[in-house]
């Protein structure tokens, strides 16, 4: 499997996290660059990863699959809130609505829900060593546009977080650890219809069933999906249900349900949820 891990000059924890990458795992300088910059690449296991840094900030540069082959692209990045409260987070891509920060509008973007599952649980596993940070997967949003996997990786939310060595480091390590932990053991996928952005009740779930998210649509969203934007889901990350957080669903549930019920697919609430 190929895996490219995508860092970005102009964002400061994308730069921290790819200075932790080279400390402390032994990334090799490949005789190739990349648009001028600086290739690394390392074998794990039967992963090739490779690390590369853009010029620009990486949710402008779409279609990064036509010029670099991968299997899985993951995104090191900053995360930006207005609480501006410490998090390390992990989401998929795309807009449910117009693309206000980068890909494109009405258009979600693949995605690979066991990294995004087995790396917040890998957070979890040490939030002891990061304390005061929130540790939580997010709504799908933002860009860029690519049509291969990709999961962004975010540090934030204010300049000393960016900054933050240590965070870093706990952040890549659980990266790397991810990577090896690829396989689906009989989990399977949901995409999360409802809730807050921080996705708390989603959050839990997968703490507690064999459950990987591919997308959150949250509460905000709802009224922006169509028949079209849920086939994208199944098909892009291959949704086996659609997971509705039942109290969470707000105005649109009505809405909601009768867009299920004419497009047919799978859906299950998350207060009547059993494992088959």
């Amino acid at each position: 499997m190929r895996i490219a891990l995508i860092t970005s000059r102009p964002d400061p924890a994308s730069m921290n996290m790819r200075q932790r990458i080279l400390q402390n795992f032994e990334f090799r300088r490949s005789e190739q660059n990349f648009a001028g910059i600086e290739l690394y690449e390392i074998l794990q296991g039967e992963a090739r990863i490779s690390l590369y840094t853009l010029e620009k900030r990486h949710i402008f540069v779409d279609n990064l699959h036509e010029s670099i082959d991968a299997d899985l692209f993951v995104v090191l990045s900053t995360h930006r809130s207005e609480s501006k409260k410490p998090a390390l987070t992990v989401h998929s891509i795309g807009n449910f609505g117009k693309a206000e920060h980068g890909g494109m509008d009405r258009a979600i973007c693949e995605t690979n829900a066991l990294f995004i599952r087995n790396y917040f649980l890998a957070l979890q596993k040490r939030k002891h060593e990061v304390l005061g940070y929130d540790i939580t997967m997010e709504a799908t949003h933002h860009g860029p546009y690519i049509e291969k996997p990709l999961v962004y990786v975010e540090i934030g939310a204010t300049e000393k977080e960016w900054q933050d060595a240590h965070a870093a480091r706990i952040a890549v390590e659980c990266v790397m650890e991810t990577i090896g932990k690829l396989e689906a053991h009989g989990i399977k996928v949901a995409a999360g219809i409802g809730g807050l952005h921080y996705c708390d009740n989603f959050n839990r779930f997968v703490e507690k069933h064999h459950v990987a998210f591919a997308y959150v649509c949250p509460k905000y969203a709802i009224k922006h999906l169509t028949i079209e934007m849920l086939q994208q889901m199944q098909e892009k990350g291959k949704v086996d249900f659609f997971l509705l957080d039942w109290k969470g669903l707000g105005q649109d549930k009505q809405f909601l349900l009768d867009l299920l019920e004419k497009s047919g697919v799978a859906w299950k609430r998350n207060d009547q949820y059993q494992e088959v």
